[in-house]
């Protein structure tokens, strides 16, 4: 793997063997990730970020907002690391999902979860400006995310 390949480097993350089980550490993150090595969580991670930033770079240039590369892979990275810990969580607790294999496809990037950790990145980011830098990476107009916005409160606050 070449450095350009490794996400995990790029953004300084940190994989810390506690005992079998990892912690991905990185400025504002701690995932722990039972029962995984690092060397294989590491390339887990990369698979996942290169669907990750792919997807959000291709939806982003549609947009006419601008993201540096920075930012489209620090938000694949949180995306990512949030996916890949429920699915490690299902994995290790429920033994039908025994045998899953942990991955993050565009299907999962569309999930309301993950549009969540966009919208909590952009809100940290961007603070007052955040509603474009969201639509964007969820693919939405700026109409589509007010109407979703509004949802997402409501649901939250029954």
């Amino acid at each position: 793997m070449t450095a350009k390949d490794d996400y995990v480097e790029q953004l300084g993350a940190k994989l810390i063997d506690d005992s079998g089980n990892i912690q991905v550490l990185t400025e504002d993150t701690n995932v722990l990730f039972v029962k995984q090595k690092s060397d294989v969580l590491r390339k887990i991670i990369n698979q996942a970020m290169a669907v990750a930033s792919s997807h959000y770079q291709n939806r982003v240039a549609t947009s006419g907002i601008d993201f540096t590369e920075r930012e489209i892979q620090e938000i694949s990275l949180k995306v990512v690391l949030h996916n890949l810990y429920v699915y490690n969580m299902w994995k290790n607790d429920y033994p039908k999902y025994h045998d899953l294999e942990l991955k993050v496809t565009v299907e999962d990037l569309k999930h309301p979860q993950s549009e969540d950790q966009c919208y909590f990145y952009c809100k940290k980011k961007y603070g007052a400006d955040y509603s474009s830098y969201t639509a964007a990476l969820n693919g939405q107009t700026r109409e589509q995310f007010e109407s979703w916005e509004r949802g997402r409160i409501a649901f939250w606050d029954r």
